[in-house]
């Protein structure tokens, strides 16, 4: 009797404490991924960098300098935010947002731990481990810490299931909600337009389920009304300030990737292009949180949605699906860990949830608490041996060192120098036309340069210049917009033919001043980064201008 109730005792105290311990865990943990993975900024970071700084300098939607107005960015929320902190000091931008970077990942953890995980039913044990699954995952952490958008999604999302779970129980009135949740629908639709995906299927089970269902449902039918306003009437300016400028509403980023991302496609069926990347991410890299969410799912079905917890479970799964759909049949998912930011929060604590009731049927079956622990121990150590094999094949740091982003700006003109003299065009009196994949080079050189787009992201010339196969036509672009020079890379992996893979292949192994002749132009290797200078035959000679 002694010992039960000693049992008892420790059982109190853990309960006491238990929830403390665990939250304390989670942002210790989420402080060392900081440490250890988030010295690095993605190149996209640094494009929106480089978007901020014109905007800064009132040269809106002007990628180059040079007057040729291109939308670049597809999140404008975001880039405000930067041109905002640009503004106020240039010098201390990427610091700024590195520090925004890790707020948002920190605000996230504790969110869904604390406050979000709970609502949708997940017990304290599979809270913590689904948890710490997700902060501990190193593509996830990497992404997150990126300095990228994605991330304040997965934040927005958060948000928006507590503004929900709110009105669902009656904590929250009618015009409270629908205010709350269309400007978060407006933060989430500015930041990502497919992260549309998530107020749209919020509002669609509120409707169909009719909840909640002491309110009728013409309420909730004006609430998400008013909602859908809010976030149009927000949207509207900007879309008419862009095309002002840009004589477009869809952003030329988003053209190239819905266009170009047919490229990558792993299979083409009936004339469709479908791209298996993230629903091989979903269904290999977090199998085991897969599976469980799927359990998770299943028990909400078999309930007919009833709880309020079910709601969001339902909600998020279908925004998980149209998710990974639109990921596979309507564009690439190249930066496949980034783009899945927003879902692997749920992916995670669900899957552990649904993990440990398979382990509870198990228990119950065998009579073995050992027995009812595996599949959690399974899962565990599947993303232990994951994560351990990404940060051997990637490594901890993926993009630019965080000091060479910061150091850039001062640097500039130098490096340019450097740049322009290795290129041979360093006579030129005009900038000198420089066709990129990664076009971050804007950040790094100074406006003697003007930086070409091959995959139309930031100069959409070349997608008038796409075949039947969507693979530019870069002999008839190249003829068009005469660059100077060219980086090889990336192009002789899209599984097209195309002048820029041909060029790759024909220089692999060569040495610098190896000589091809093309058209009406002498092709040379130059040192450094994979460059090669055309050299045109009805070129002006440098130094005069063209």
């Amino acid at each position: 009797m002694a010992m039960s109730t000693a049992g008892l005792q420790t059982a109190l105290r853990w309960r006491r404490i238990g929830p403390a311990a665990g939250l304390l865990a989670v942002i210790a943990l989420t402080l060392a991924g900081m440490a250890i993975f988030g010295r690095g900024m993605a190149g996209d970071a640094v494009v929106h960098l480089v978007i901020a700084e014109r905007m800064s300098e009132g040269q809106w939607f002007d990628y180059n300098g040079l007057g040729e107005h291109v939308s670049a960015s597809t999140s404008p929320l975001w880039t405000l935010i930067l041109t905002a902190a640009v503004w106020v000091s240039p010098d201390r931008s990427p610091w700024f947002l590195k520090v925004l970077a890790c707020m948002v990942w920190i605000a996230q953890a504790v969110l869904a731990y604390q406050v979000v995980f709970p609502r949708m039913g997940i017990r304290p044990v599979p809270r913590l481990a689904g948890t710490i699954w997700w902060i501990t995952c190193p593509p996830v952490v990497i992404n997150s810490l990126s300095g990228m958008e994605n991330a304040a999604v997965a934040l927005g999302v958060l948000l928006l299931l507590v503004v929900v779970y709110e009105y669902i129980t009656g904590r929250m009135r009618t015009v409270p909600f629908a205010i709350a949740f269309g400007f978060i629908a407006l933060g989430l639709v500015a930041t990502r337009p497919e992260a549309a995906a998530w107020p749209v299927a919020a509002g669609v089970a509120l409707l169909v389920l009719g909840v909640p269902a002491e309110k009728p449902r013409r309420t909730t039918l004006l609430a998400v009304s008013v909602a859908a306003l809010i976030t149009l009437a927000g949207l509207i300016p900007w879309l008419a300030w862009q095309y002002h400028f840009t004589g477009t509403l869809v952003t030329d980023s988003s053209r190239a990737r819905l266009v170009l991302g047919q490229q990558t496609a792993s299979v083409h069926l009936a004339g469709f292009a479908v791209h298996t990347k993230a629903a091989l991410y979903v269904g290999g890299f977090l199998l085991p949180a897969a599976v469980g969410t799927a359990v998770v799912l299943s028990g909400a079905v078999r309930r007919r949605l009833r709880n309020p917890e079910d709601i969001l479970v339902s909600a998020s799964a279908v925004a998980i699906v149209v998710t990974i759909l639109f990921y596979t049949v309507v564009t690439g998912a190249q930066h496949v860990g980034r783009y899945t930011l927003p879902l692997v929060p749920f992916i995670f604590a669900l899957g552990a949830e649904g993990l440990w009731r398979v382990g509870q049927h198990l228990r119950c079956s065998s009579r073995s608490a050992m027995v009812g622990m595996l599949p959690l121990l399974f899962g565990t150590l599947w993303f232990v041996v994951a994560g351990i094999s990404e940060v051997d094949r990637r490594g901890t740091v993926v993009g630019y060192g965080l000091s060479a982003v910061v150091d850039a700006p001062s640097r500039r003109i130098a490096y340019t120098d450097a740049l322009l003299e290795s290129l041979g065009l360093e006579a030129r009196t005009d900038p000198a036309r420089i066709a990129v994949t990664e076009v971050q080079l804007r950040w790094f050189t100074d406006d003697r340069v003007e930086v070409l787009s091959l995959d139309g992201r930031s100069s959409p010339q070349v997608l008038d210049f796409l075949g039947k196969d969507k693979c530019p036509d870069f002999e008839a672009f190249f003829q068009a917009v005469r660059p100077d020079a060219v980086q090889l890379g990336q192009w002789g992996k899209c599984g097209s033919r195309n002048l820029v893979a041909q060029w790759e292949a024909a220089f692999a192994g060569k040495p610098a001043g190896t000589k091809i002749d093309w058209e009406d132009a002498v092709i040379t290797a130059v040192g450094g980064e994979g460059y090669v200078r055309i050299h045109w035959a009805d070129a002006v000679p440098a130094g005069r201008g063209e």
